[in-house]
């Protein structure tokens, strides 16, 4: 697959597979016929659009974050023109001092038969942090599969204490269940994005 490095907003037409690593605030992708493409975004405050204008198109959109102090809001949307189109979004962060918000929309159009749409956020907090996870669904079709669900979990004190037991300090034993919070999303992705995305999350 190419890989596309995007920082600025705007609009993209895919004509190939494609692994993109977007830091713009607002992008939107149009996929043409039998295109896959991979969104990793590295911001945290962004909105994306997808439209699966071609039939076979399928995009996953993956967002990830570590906020300390911060606001955190990320906006993914999936629209399926295109028949037999899929899109998965998942968002997946951890937070310390921050107020979040995660949506995500997918919005199945009334000729995108036998599409599919998920949408799954999970989000790690350690501490009082704010979390709000709004996932939605437009169904225009029946004949498609969609499903949503959203997780927020905190440090697993056991496993900390576990770690701590075997000689990391503290701060070495949360950064190493955070980086365990990761690590099963990032191994889904392509080998020649796996250590950038280690490197961003740092």
């Amino acid at each position: 697959m190419n890989i596309l490095n995007i920082d600025k907003d705007g609009e993209y037409a895919i004509k190939e597979d494609t692994i993109i690593l977007s830091k713009a605030k607002v992008i939107t992708t149009i996929l043409e016929e039998n295109v896959k493409v991979i969104l990793i975004t590295l911001n945290k405050d962004t909105t994306t659009k997808t439209i699966l204008k071609g039939n076979h198109s399928e995009q996953k959109t993956i967002s990830l974050f570590k906020a300390n102090n911060e606001d955190v809001n990320i906006y993914n949307i999936s629209d399926h023109v295109g028949k037999n189109t899929f899109s998965l979004i998942e968002t997946k962060g951890v937070i310390q001092k921050s107020n979040t918000t995660t949506r995500g929309l997918v919005r199945i159009n009334s000729d995108a038969d036998d599409s599919e749409g998920y949408q799954k956020s999970d989000v790690l907090v350690l501490d009082d942090s704010k979390v709000t996870s709004v996932p939605d669904l437009e169904i225009n079709n029946h004949n498609v599969k969609c499903s949503h669900g959203a997780t927020i979990s905190q440090i697993d004190k056991e496993k900390k204490f576990y770690l701590m037991s075997r000689g990391l300090n503290e701060e070495e034993a949360q950064e190493t269940l955070i980086t365990g919070f990761f690590e099963p999303i990032i191994n889904e992705l392509p080998e020649e994005v796996k250590e950038t995305i280690r490197n961003e999350l740092k």
